[in-house]
């Protein structure tokens, strides 16, 4: 048996140095002059000549069996692989394999990823891109400059916290913590997310990332500060405006108080859509923020202010810098320091909660405000003020003797 067991080692021997001297670009050993060295390790890898100096014949021929050992477990593209970076590879491959993944699959996915890389651009760029986008949409009257405005104040954000990071890089995960560390209110959060999804949606359109992140955060709780939203005015401070309003202002805060409209579809308003045959407000597909045209019926009050501003045609308020400042001096002179968290709308709030508490009916206030849900006009609305309250807020008339003195009937 001894005998048969030397063979048999002879035999693995004689393979394992058959398959070595027969591999292409095998080392060997030969006899040189170079300095102190004499012996050279010769051998070849992928064409290149690779060579080793030695003193001693022992230190070259263990250096020899060394690196044709490697290039019979490795071949020749692993052999010349540093020690370091294969055992790294085998630390790798066995924390993939707690996972059920292979290298293989660890670099297909990173491959994947990098490809977005070249596809995608920096937040800045993207946001760049974006606004142009928008800016003609609103020169074309595809969407207002409200919303546009709206999405940029969301777009100067994103640029200011992550402008040289590529747009592909925005994990729902780092726009999450990222909006959840932002010193604002959980609703300025919400619209917040909401306009970033506009901008993400733009950026998968162009090629720059495979989905739309923000469809992944979900929207923060607002349920513990819905009783202080939306802001309103009483009758009293409506009345206020009204008295203290230059006369050029007045028809927006007439409107935007008795019909509800909001201040972007103020703003594209024209005197010839007012119809004071039939008394309603035409508010058409293109100016509505729903794109779903509206008549708004004119109360007795409403009528009464705008017939001594009535016109045939031309905007019904005048430009944003005017109009501002108009806004702001009237405000500052009733005493409103507060409109709620919504202060553009402020007037449109106050006119759902009076008309629902007047009329008892979120269906007519929804259709009369161009709400899709009569649901959310109650959730938001319902139980805001009294119904005498009601009564007074549209019974604010102005006093026959002079156009800007307020008559509360």
């Amino acid at each position: 048996m001894a005998h048969l067991d030397t063979f048999y080692l002879i035999l693995v021997h004689n393979r394992a140095q058959y398959l070595l001297q027969s591999m292409k670009g095998q080392f060997t050993i030969r006899a040189c002059n170079h300095g102190r060295a004499k012996f050279v390790v010769r051998g070849r890898i992928k064409g290149k000549e690779v060579r080793a100096f030695f003193r001693t014949r022992a230190e070259a021929q263990s250096h020899l069996e060394k690196r044709n050992i490697e290039l019979f477990n490795f071949g020749h593209k692993l052999s010349t692989m540093s020690s370091a970076l294969r055992s790294e590879a085998l630390v790798v491959s066995e924390r993939l394999g707690a996972f059920g993944a292979t290298l293989t699959q660890a670099a297909d996915f990173y491959l994947a990823h990098h490809d977005w890389r070249l596809k995608s651009v920096p937040v800045t760029q993207a946001w760049e891109d974006c606004r142009m986008e928008f800016a003609r949409r609103v020169s074309s009257n595809e969407i207002s400059l409200a919303h546009l405005r709206t999405v940029a104040k969301a777009g100067h954000k994103l640029v200011r916290d992550f402008g040289a990071q590529y747009i592909c890089d925005l994990t729902p995960q780092i726009l999450r913590e990222w909006l959840s560390g932002l010193p604002i209110t959980a609703v300025s959060r919400n619209n917040i997310r909401t306009n970033l999804s506009v901008i993400f949606t733009y950026a998968k359109g162009c090629g720059w990332i495979k989905a739309n992140p923000i469809t992944e955060v979900t929207s923060f709780n607002t349920h513990r500060i819905k009783a202080k939203l939306p802001g309103i005015v009483t009758p009293e401070q409506a009345a206020a405006l009204l008295e203290h309003a230059e006369p050029e202002i007045v028809p927006y805060f007439a409107i935007g108080l008795f019909a509800g409209l909001r201040v972007a579809e103020l703003e594209r308003l024209d005197w010839s859509e007012i119809d004071f045959e039939e008394n309603e407000i035409n508010v058409s597909a293109e100016k509505a923020k729903t794109a779903q045209p509206r008549w708004v019926p004119m109360s007795e009050n409403l009528i009464e202010w705008l017939l001594p501003w009535r016109k045939t045609s031309g905007p019904v308020v005048p430009g944003i810098s005017p109009r501002r400042t108009c806004i702001r001096l009237a405000r500052a002179a009733a005493g409103i320091t507060n409109w709620g968290d919504d202060k553009a709308n402020a007037l449109r709030h106050s006119f759902c909660s009076y008309h629902l508490a007047l009329h008892k009916n979120a269906g007519l206030t929804a259709h009369a405000t161009g709400h899709m849900d009569s649901r959310m006009i109650y959730e938001h609305y319902n139980n805001r003020v009294k119904h005498r309250a009601a009564l007074a807020y549209f019974g604010i008339r102005p006093a026959p003797e002079a156009q800007n003195i307020v008559k509360i009937a």
